[in-house]
């Protein structure tokens, strides 16, 4: 998008309302046909909107613009292995590692060598976002990541992405 605003439209069925977040950020509460006009931060953004029915189930309907490269992928597994190392030039690249907003691994130095996570997921959608926090010697910050099952390997990925920014996918399980 290059623009500093973003108009949103929707229509809510079965849901009496639903609250507008951009960037985490409460823009408004929103009714079961909507059009709202909101402002981007230069970058990515985040839009979110929670939808809430009388009986106070809720429904939430994220859009992330990009992953940095990496896709989502749907499993039967509720235990899962990431494994992640340096998949260009071994450089001292420094990354965190997130399951829904949870810390697992914190300031990891890729190398050639795969290290490994658990990732133990909650049903639905589970997002898995890794951090760059120094891209090394030269950028950008580089790793290749393999999700198994304990079984069989389910995806293996790349991404490039600079200081301070994520690549993430999301897990359906």
């Amino acid at each position: 998008v290059n623009t500093s605003t973003v108009s949103i439209d929707g229509t809510i069925s079965q849901f009496s309302s639903g609250k507008l977040y951009v960037n985490d950020e409460y823009q408004g509460t929103v009714g079961s046909s909507f059009s709202e006009t909101v402002n981007l931060k230069r970058g990515k953004n985040r839009i979110r909107v929670n939808i809430s029915d009388v009986g106070g189930k809720t429904l939430i309907i994220n859009y992330e613009p990009d992953t940095g490269g990496l896709e989502s992928l749907n499993t039967t597994s509720k235990t899962l292995t990431l494994s992640v190392w340096d998949h260009g030039g071994v450089d001292g690249d420094i990354v965190d590692i997130y399951l829904n907003g949870e810390i697992i691994a914190k300031n990891i130095t890729l190398t050639s060598y795969k290290k490994n996570y658990t990732l133990n997921l909650h049903e639905a959608g589970n997002r898995v976002e890794i951090v760059a926090i120094s891209e090394g010697e030269s950028s950008p910050n580089t790793a290749a990541i393999i999700i198994s099952d304990g079984k069989k390997i389910i995806t293996e990925q790349s991404y490039e992405i600079s200081k301070g920014e994520k690549a993430g996918f999301l897990l359906i399980y």
